[in-house]
């Protein structure tokens, strides 16, 4: 992983100016996402889990998508920037963040005596409640970027269940959601490659990075 690494330092420093991620950039994400792969099938065979989640189980595709990394964004973007849907997809972006913001606003004034942390798990939970699917959630309940989904999406794991992710029963004993976190040499060599490759001011949340970069593109180099 070093050598991706390395390698894909290099094509950053190596770069003219800002624009898509190189070859060299990408196959460094793609080696560190198997990378993250292989922990995941490990823990879950170490631990003798029985996953319940499956293709077109969706619900957690209902989250806001947060801690996602800089070129992780612009692989996305890179997938979706030539589809006839871009404007649309960024519009949707935009709706997911303005409800977002809209409920961390009512969070910070109905909430005054909950610490910082716990409201921002409200804002998370109000927006989850909503029921607001991703933008890039396919009518069959597909992921439509799902080779270069960020490796937070990676990481939701239920075993109970599909209805107990239903908002409503998130809650029950007998709701069994979690999240494996990468790896600390996984999640460190993305974040040295953050502050390289970030040029448009990359937030770790999802929907406010692509609009961020869809902007950035769209004032500095039209129809790249």
């Amino acid at each position: 992983m070093d050598h991706a690494l390395v390698d894909a330092l290099r094509a950053c420093y190596a770069q003219p100016g800002p624009g898509a991620p190189t070859g060299a950039m990408l196959e460094a994400q793609n080696r560190y996402h198997l990378a993250y792969g292989s922990f995941l099938r490990h823990s879950i065979e170490a631990n003798s889990l029985r996953i319940s989640c499956g293709r077109g189980c969706s619900r957690c595709c209902h989250h806001f998508v947060t801690s996602v990394h800089a070129l992780e964004v612009l692989a996305v973007y890179e997938n979706i920037r030539r589809r006839p849907d871009l404007e649309a997809l960024v519009e949707q972006c935009r709706k997911r963040l303005e409800d977002f913001e809209g409920w961390t606003a009512f969070c910070g004034e109905s909430y005054p005596d909950r610490t910082p942390s716990e409201r921002d798990d409200l804002v998370l939970e109000h927006y989850y409640d909503e029921g607001n699917p991703c933008p890039f959630l396919e009518g069959d309940g597909a992921c439509g970027v799902y080779e270069d989904r960020p490796m937070t999406c990676r990481m939701y794991i239920a075993t109970s269940p599909k209805e107990f992710c239903e908002p409503e029963n998130v809650t029950d004993d007998r709701a069994d959601i979690f999240t494996i976190p990468a790896d600390e040499s996984v999640a460190a060599r993305l974040e040295r490659l953050d502050s390289a490759v970030d040029y448009w001011g990359h937030s770790p949340d999802f929907f406010r990075s692509l609009v961020r970069l869809h902007e950035w593109r769209t004032r500095w180099t039209p129809g790249a």
